[in-house]
């Protein structure tokens, strides 16, 4: 197996060996493909938790010249697990992850980590990893305060404009609240709203709340933050899980 291939297959997990395992992005499935030589059935799998990343990985086999050839690329194609393996890289300092769509493919791959002794350590051995949860809302994002002051409605749904989806969000201060309805009102058209409460209320003891890159994002609705978690996994990001906080 090719040193250029098997970088393909390598995700950058910013952690320490030692909480690597709990690094794997979150997820309910994995999407996998597979590159196989056709002459002698010797091939490799490499899963990711987003379809895009897998199809980018795939696009980089396709266009990867004559290195490639006499090899087919499986589409992208869901399954619920992968096989997993850790891995310190000495001259990058980093801890790695590596999941394929079979154990025979995470042998392989091992079988090559562990003949690279000097450059790579502590190599795991391969685990079967499904679906996972995210983490925790991290409660040192989350702005301190009692109760919410929160805004809600329904507007077209960016990806599918003949739907509604819900919006809102919530803040701490009525202040604030009301400075982000205007600036929410200010990216949509009025006829393209339709209105459930289109002011800020303050009566709201707990809201849904996500964290991401040290933010917090709350919600007035459990559905609203799931809503908000789906876009936020679909551009690559990692945001936590939703939980309601007072």
């Amino acid at each position: 197996m090719r040193v250029s291939v098997v970088v393909l297959v390598t995700l950058i997990v910013g952690a320490r060996f030692a909480h690597a395992q709990r690094s794997v992005p979150p997820g309910h499935q994995w999407w996998c493909a597979g590159l196989s030589n056709l002459a002698d059935s010797d091939g490799f799998s490499t899963c990711f938790r987003t379809e895009a990343l897998c199809e980018q990985s795939r696009q980089l086999w396709l266009s990867g010249g004559t290195e490639f050839d006499g090899r087919e690329a499986s589409e992208c194609a869901t399954q619920r697990n992968a096989a997993v393996v850790w891995h310190f890289n000495v001259m990058q300092e980093r801890d790695f992850f590596s999941a394929a769509a079979s154990m025979r493919d995470c042998r392989g791959y091992r079988a090559f980590l562990l003949g690279r002794k000097g450059d790579i350590e502590r190599v795991s051995q391969c685990k079967v990893v499904g679906a996972t949860q995210p983490p925790r809302p991290n409660r040192k994002d989350v702005p301190r305060g009692k109760g919410w002051s929160c805004y809600a409605f329904r507007a077209p749904c960016a990806e599918q404009p003949n739907e509604t989806c819900t919006s809102g969000r919530c803040f701490r201060t009525s202040g604030e609240c009301g400075e982000q309805l205007a600036l929410a009102l200010e990216r949509e058209t009025v006829e393209d709203l339709v209105t459930m409460e289109i002011e800020c209320r303050t009566a709201q003891k707990r809201a849904h709340v996500l964290t991401l890159a040290g933010q917090a994002h709350a919600y007035p609705t459990g559905a609203g933050c799931v809503w908000a978690h789906v876009q936020l996994t679909r551009r690559e990001a990692e945001p936590s899980r939703c939980e309601a906080l007072p």
